[in-house]
């Protein structure tokens, strides 16, 4: 399992990661905050990479 932590920032090198480790097996799960774009990370690498989660949702322990 990779994680990769604020992957809606810098979406060229979370994609590179997240299909790198897919690649290799790895269930992907990507995290950040940007709604927006973690729709469009998920649907840029849904062709690529099956076995993947992308969270935008902000934790109430950060407010």
């Amino acid at each position: 399992m990779a994680i990769i932590f604020g992957g809606t920032s810098g979406l060229g090198e979370a994609t590179a990661k997240a299909k790198a480790f897919a690649n290799e097996g790895a269930k992907v799960v990507v995290t950040g905050h940007d709604e927006v774009a973690a729709l469009l990370f998920r649907s840029q690498i849904a062709l690529v990479v099956a076995n993947m989660i992308v969270n935008h949702k902000k934790s109430p322990l950060l407010n």
